[in-house]
């Protein structure tokens, strides 16, 4: 009877460690040169299908949007408003978040969120911080997720 507890534990605990978690976006984050001392910030997300990824710009009431926040940096001024939205982006009036339904823009298949910054003087700096963003397909939504960035700004 011991044994057989102990062969039950062991399985579960294999099977339970060896359960596969969904991660359906790949991020990959570069800088741009644009002029002398000013970039293009780039944050690239690959989504895969079935899965997208919340816009910026979805209305209150629905799903979490996507939130990019940078690290304070005293040697670059940020441009002010929200990264530009590099993509097909789709609308709908989704039932899922609110009676009546609420509108809401994704992205699928891929996003590019592109923030211009300005580096202060003749320096090498790196920009830093983190994008959260939340994605769905038709049966279920994933948590909330924060991803973390630092891209060096030659």
């Amino acid at each position: 009877m011991k044994k057989l507890l102990i062969a039950s534990l062991f399985f579960f605990c294999w099977h339970a460690s060896s359960a596969q978690i969904e991660n359906p976006v790949q991020w990959n984050f570069s800088a741009t040169k644009v002029s002398p001392g000013v970039y293009d910030v780039v944050l690239s997300a690959e989504i895969e299908k079935p899965w997208h990824l919340y816009s910026q710009f979805t209305g209150k009431g629905g799903p979490i949007p996507t939130t990019i926040t940078f690290r304070p940096n005293p040697l670059l001024q940020i441009a002010a408003g929200k990264a530009k939205e590099v993509g097909k982006p789709e609308k709908t009036l989704d039932p899922n978040f609110g009676q009546p339904p609420v509108p809401v823009v994704y992205f699928s298949n891929e996003v590019k969120f592109v923030k211009r910054v300005t580096v202060r003087g003749k320096v090498s700096t790196n920009i830093a911080g983190t994008v959260e963003y939340m994605v769905c397909n038709d049966n279920k939504c994933l948590p909330p997720t924060k991803k973390s960035f630092d891209i060096k700004l030659p």
